[in-house]
């Protein structure tokens, strides 16, 4: 069992994604410019980021930041967890894709500290929130059939009241054409 949850997972996530949206707004040197992504762009040997500071592409990348956090809280406060079984998976193959190529490419653009950093932050949140995504849909499922098989019992026990058992035989009959009419699509 995971420590915690996916939707605190992606509740941090977006948080810290709002903190620094706000400070490459306010104070880009902050994010730039920070212990841990010097440290960690030192030990990968890549280039470290300048910052120049009447520069306005970070108030740029602070409003698209803005931007993807609202579309992820949309469908976080809807309880969209779909969304994020199939949105986490994409993120983790592109992001992936893009730490490998700013660690190992040469066109500086992409393959610098900051845009490194980023994605390695991206890629470590988006492989636990992943695996607890995972994990809480097995469980989900788990618990279904273990209420579907309870209440076949119940059935087959007749235990069962009469609209119980009208609802449930109901329930089979739906269950029955739909797999009879996918057989010809």
């Amino acid at each position: 069992m995971a420590l915690f949850s996916s939707r605190t997972l992606i509740t941090a996530r977006l948080l810290i994604l709002a903190y620094i949206g706000y400070q490459l707004m306010v104070s880009p040197r902050t994010v730039i410019e920070y212990s841990g992504v010097l440290v960690l762009a030192s030990s990968m040997n890549l280039p470290l980021l300048m910052v120049n500071d009447k520069s306005p592409i970070y108030g740029t990348i602070g409003v698209i930041i803005y931007s993807m956090i609202v579309s992820d809280v949309a469908s976080l406060l809807d309880g969209n967890i779909l969304y994020f079984e199939s949105v986490v998976f994409l993120r983790l193959l592109v992001f992936f894709v893009l730490t490998a190529y700013s660690y190992l490419g040469t066109w500086i653009v992409l393959c610098n500290s900051v845009v490194f950093a980023y994605c390695f932050f991206e890629l470590w949140f988006g492989i636990l929130t992943f695996s607890t995504l995972k994990e809480e849909k097995y469980a989900r499922v788990k618990k279904q059939l273990e209420r579907e098989n309870e209440v076949k019992e119940k059935y087959e026990r007749n235990e069962m009241t009469e609209e119980e058992k009208t609802e449930f035989e109901e329930k089979l009959k739906k269950e029955e054409y739909s797999k009879i009419m996918s057989e010809f699509d």
